[in-house]
């Protein structure tokens, strides 16, 4: 019996069936490469998304971290400003004639003093000190009804230009320095509002 016609049936169903399996795979193979490229699409342009989102919140950031940079160093500089301000200021004052310094601080000595204090004299600008000025702020003392021992206790103080109260373990400063000092606290938010900032 020959049996070739059947081997090549079988061969050829064989090679058919293949064939069909092949091409399944293939398209199998080809959906697979397609939904694996849409995938890798999205995920490089999710990746985009978030570099070119970090990169604006970065640079935010930074512009946000420059502003405040810049906003410390104009704070600095007006400060600055405000300080050579006062110091200027304190200059002027110590630069007054010697009658002017007197009356300001023999105003400020009787003021302050209790009456029986002893007196320190600033070593900047003393020329306003003498003794008649010890005699006369007991007969201002006096006439306001309080005790009038006040003395020169011949100290000079270094940095300041005033008078210094010493009695009872205090001292009171009748002094430019402590003058200003206590107007800067009142004056700052006037001075703050020229320059546009707040100066605490």
């Amino acid at each position: 019996m020959d049996v070739t016609p059947i081997t090549q049936k079988i061969q050829e169903n064989a090679r058919l069936t293949a064939e069909g399996y092949l091409n399944e795979a293939r398209a199998r193979i080809a959906d697979l490469q397609e939904s694996t490229d849409t995938l890798i699409r999205k995920a490089q342009q999710q990746a985009q998304e978030d570099a070119r989102r970090d990169g604006d919140a970065m640079e935010k950031n930074m512009r946000r971290l420059h502003e405040l940079e810049m906003r410390k160093q104009l704070l600095q500089m007006k400060r600055g400003l405000l300080d050579e301000g006062f110091t200027q200021a304190l200059e002027a004052l110590r630069a007054q004639d010697s009658q002017k310094l007197r009356a300001l601080f023999l105003y400020q000595t009787v003021q302050s003093a209790q009456g029986n204090e002893k007196l320190a004299v600033g070593a900047i600008s003393p020329a306003f000190f003498d003794e008649s000025f010890v005699k006369e702020a007991n007969t201002l003392l006096e006439k306001s009804g309080r005790p009038a021992g006040l003395t020169d206790g011949g100290e000079r103080r270094e940095g300041v230009c005033g008078v210094i109260l010493q009695g009872q373990g205090v001292e009171t400063y009748c002094t430019l320095e402590s003058l200003l000092d206590a107007r800067r606290a009142d004056l700052e938010p006037a001075v703050a509002g020229i320059l546009g900032t707040e100066l605490r």
